[in-house]
């Protein structure tokens, strides 16, 4: 089959104004369409979809549907109107960083999470200067956004890392609301992703036997997260707003009424 780059760009071009969702729901076409928000949505619709299936198999798609989703709004929360801010090199212990009329900068450093593969990003004040800076600069990156083609996403943990800074990443707007975690959603979150997410995808040939209830449990926190996220940090543009948050919605409220921990 031929592939043609610019494919997408002319359908999407000639869509009569519709939706990525409606596009997607079309019978005709050759194409299928997703950028950030529609990625994290589809991928939760995916999710809950599978709550249907009448074999034990289905967590597993489950909790890997709920993983890109999560995944994929903490990507929507950060990009904004830039891609490059999720698309980077850029070490998130070792930035700078003025706010307001603070006369002191603040330096990052990473605090990873005890016997975990997460961390948050710490601020505290210092009185080293950054090189190369100037009396109107109020943020200093030590490395640089990639625009290079072939770039790399941040990682899930990073991008995790990220939607919880109220000081930069998600503080660049006055609206924006930065993620909280409790240490029982971390927990759910590093479960999901090592024991079940990247087991499986990862796989190694072995027998392997995952609990559906802890799959169940860890679920519900997951779900948490993405509602506020999508719903509650005020990050995310959405184009088609109205349709977009009753898509959301609706499979939150679906997976809470069919899955009982």
């Amino acid at each position: 089959m031929k592939k043609d780059e610019n494919n997408s760009e002319h359908h999407i071009s000639n869509g009569n104004g519709r939706s990525l969702y409606e596009l997607n729901q079309s019978k005709q076409g050759e194409c299928f369409y997703i950028n950030a928000v529609e990625n994290a949505i589809d991928s939760l619709e995916t999710a809950v979809s599978f709550l249907d299936r009448n074999d034990n198999l289905k967590w597993k798609w489950i909790a890997i549907s709920l993983h890109h989703s999560l995944y994929s709004f903490c990507i929507a929360c950060l990009k904004n109107s830039d891609y490059t801010n999720v698309i980077s090199t850029i070490n998130d212990g070792n930035l700078y960083i003025k706010k307001g009329n603070d006369s002191n900068w603040k330096k990052s450093k990473k605090d990873p999470r005890k016997n975990g593969p997460g961390y948050t990003i710490k601020w505290e004040n210092t009185n080293e200067e950054p090189k190369r800076t100037t009396g109107e600069e109020r943020i200093k990156i030590t490395g640089k956004k990639s625009k290079e083609k072939g770039s790399k996403l941040i990682g899930f943990w990073t991008a995790l890392a990220r939607v919880q800074d109220q000081t930069l990443w998600m503080g660049k707007l006055m609206c924006t609301k930065a993620l909280v975690l409790s240490d029982a959603e971390w927990q759910s979150i590093e479960w999901t992703t090592e024991q079940v997410r990247n087991a499986t995808v990862h796989f190694i040939p072995k027998y392997l036997a995952v609990s559906i209830p802890s799959v169940k449990s860890a679920s519900i926190d997951i779900l948490r997260v993405i509602e506020f996220l999508a719903l509650e940090s005020f990050s995310i543009a959405y184009t088609n707003y109205e349709q977009d948050i009753k898509r959301i919605k609706m499979a939150l409220d679906i997976f809470r009424s069919k899955i009982a921990v």
